[in-house]
């Protein structure tokens, strides 16, 4: 349409929302192609005459889906897409003036160097991403940033940072809006706290002292037993992860 109003930028919300509930569900490689679509078609708002307000919401509108279309891409292993994907949510989140979709861009950006095996290119985007999230003031954001830090840490090896950022996670969560927290962070539960102690104290057992698994098992225990259906591709990871944790104690047919 020529003219754009806030009914036709909520339409490309709630179709992120609900893309996004089948990436969770199914993996990236389920829905990457209807979100691009979708994608192409939201990018043609962008020439349509609106208010100020409007296009303010359609920039965040459109960041989180390109931020939806990287994590897609990078699930499905087409890393130079994602990377593209991210870095136009990022310069569409900073024009919307956004800084919690900042901060959970950063974020993700840092999960695909975290899963290349270059925890140093992680922790910088990481860190980035910490500064975003407390400029917003969402203690939900910084917990999830916390986390991955954590994260990069123990794949160093550096278990005391890697502690400390965790018991850091677990009071940002406590203190945490999880009720009025936005879409894209929502993910973050306890459950997904009890996961990330897992999978920090997995990476430990790995890079620092195997005693580690002590901690990793029950709290990926805990993190599997209470994922559900909606969210099958976070436990079939914990899975692996409590798998890895008995096969390093010697307890193979668990593992």
């Amino acid at each position: 349409p020529g003219r754009i109003g806030v009914t036709d930028v909520r339409q490309v919300e709630a179709a992120t929302r609900a893309l996004r509930a089948l990436d969770y569900q199914y993996g990236g490689g389920f829905c990457r192609d209807a979100v691009v679509a979708q994608l192409s078609w939201g990018q043609q708002m962008m020439q349509a005459s609106t208010t100020d307000g409007v296009r303010s919401r359609l920039f965040v509108a459109l960041a989180d889906l390109h931020s939806l279309a990287g994590w897609t891409s990078f699930d499905t292993g087409l890393i130079d897409s994602a990377r593209g994907h991210f870095a136009n949510a990022l310069n569409l989140a900073k024009q919307g003036d956004n800084h919690p979709l900042v901060a959970n861009i950063l974020y993700r950006m840092g999960r695909v160097y975290l899963h290349q095996e270059a925890p140093n290119d992680a922790l910088k985007l990481f860190q980035l991403g910490q500064i975003a999230a407390q400029e917003s003031g969402s203690e939900l954001a910084v917990a999830v940033l916390c986390a991955n830090e954590a994260w990069a840490y123990a794949m160093m090896g550096n278990s005391d940072q890697a502690v400390k950022l965790l018991g850091r996670t677990r009071d940002e969560f406590a203190r945490a809006d999880l009720v009025n927290a936005e879409s894209w962070v929502k993910f973050f539960t306890e459950t997904d706290v009890h996961a990330m102690v897992g999978t920090v104290h997995t990476e430990l057992a790995q890079s620092a002292d195997p005693m580690h698994t002590k901690y990793a098992i029950p709290a990926l225990s805990r993190a599997i037993d209470a994922n559900n259906d909606d969210m099958a591709r976070s436990k079939v990871f914990n899975l692996g992860m409590l798998a890895t944790n008995h096969m390093i104690d010697g307890d193979i047919d668990q593992g």
